[in-house]
């Protein structure tokens, strides 16, 4: 457990080098010169990394980036969609542990009784969750909690499609926004 800490944090550290990098250099200026005739893929990229604690600053950096030489519409729609992916791609992961790490953390069984089967079956208990977990996909904080918010809220996968892309088309239009006011 604590090696994975380690781990996590190492990467965490990499990814801010990483944006750091990229917001000194002209790289992802000269990425698009390169690749002009597949400019949307770089969006769907930067869209699709948008959404992990261990790529999130570097994504930041290449939107706010895209956001100079695209339109933010495009920008947002086409980064959105590759949010989503990365969103249903982490979701598949996070899934299944969501519960067994609730239950775990709980520990007695009567407090795993009341929190995991009694509380969770309140409607306006999951809808907070589910609500909460939208907030943190649309603020520019690493998915994965919001993304656990959303799990426990046992939406069906329709709705965290939708949810998922119009959360992150608002967090890359926010990001994209900042970026723009200050060039």
């Amino acid at each position: 457990m604590k090696s994975s800490v380690i781990g996590d944090i190492f990467l965490i550290i990499l990814s801010l080098v990483a944006a750091y990098f990229l917001a000194k250099t002209n790289f992802v200026a000269n990425f698009l010169l390169a690749t002009q005739g597949v400019k949307l893929v770089g969006i769907f990229l930067a869209g699709f990394f948008f959404t992990s604690i261990f790529t999130i600053a570097p994504a930041m950096v290449m939107i706010a980036e895209l956001a100079i030489y695209n339109s933010l519409w495009t920008l947002a729609i086409v980064g959105g969609i590759g949010a989503v992916v990365g969103d249903y791609l982490i979701f598949l992961l996070i899934r299944d542990q969501i519960t067994a790490r609730v239950i775990k953390f709980f520990g007695k069984t009567e407090l795993k009784k009341i929190v995991v089967k009694d509380l969770l079956k309140f409607k306006p208990v999951r809808w907070l969750a589910f609500l909460i977990g939208a907030l943190i996909i649309a603020s520019p904080l690493p998915d994965e909690f919001g993304l656990a918010l959303i799990g426990i809220s046992k939406i069906k996968l329709r709705y965290f499609f939708l949810t998922s892309f119009i959360s992150n088309v608002i967090g890359i239009l926010a990001v994209a926004g900042v970026a723009i006011s200050f060039t």
